[in-house]
């Protein structure tokens, strides 16, 4: 009953494989194909691999190169999404106009930490949304009830962390000191 790396990884891939069956079972059955559309240059898996399968033309990097390389990413997808998102730039504004003021406001450094930490899952889940209708939209451009779903969905998710930052604000002012 010891825990042990192999355990583990014997569990996942048992958990994946047994997914990915159900999975596969579900777009083969007749009823799953005459609702999907799949492009002919898609390939499917009939089965689950045994092993990871790296097919990656890119080298792996390891240690800081990995590191330096997610940091390079991180930066093009901002870049990307303050030049694309309208939306981005409006909270991005939103929040260089009213973060000042927590420096003055005479509030506990807790509410103050609850409104930047708010604000920052703003931004967060923004980039998230963007993300699914990007996503969404490279799929297919055409209406399709799921990808509705995904956008209203990860839409809520914005409007949610925007009331969170709304009531976080509201915290910070009525606690002022």
């Amino acid at each position: 009953a010891r825990w042990s790396w192999g355990r583990t990884y014997r569990a996942v891939q048992w958990v994946f494989e047994a997914s990915h069956q159900r999975l596969v079972s579900l777009l083969n059955s007749p009823k799953a194909k005459t609702v999907s559309r799949r492009p002919e240059n898609v390939v499917t898996m009939r089965t689950a691999p045994s092993q990871p399968v790296d097919d990656s033309p890119r080298p792996k990097l390891t240690g800081t190169g990995r590191i330096v390389n997610a940091a390079r990413c991180s930066v093009a997808g901002l870049h990307t999404a303050f030049r694309d998102e309208a939306a981005f730039r409006q909270e991005i504004v939103l929040g260089c106009l009213t973060l000042p003021f927590l420096v003055v406001l005479p509030t506990p450094a807790f509410y103050k930490l609850a409104v930047l930490c708010t604000y920052c899952g703003v931004l967060i889940a923004e980039l998230l949304n963007t993300a699914v209708e990007k996503v969404s939209d490279r799929i297919s451009m055409e209406l399709h009830p799921l990808a509705k779903q995904a956008k209203d969905t990860s839409s809520a998710a914005v409007f949610i962390s925007i009331v969170a930052l709304a009531i976080a604000w509201s915290f910070a002012l009525a606690a002022r000191t």
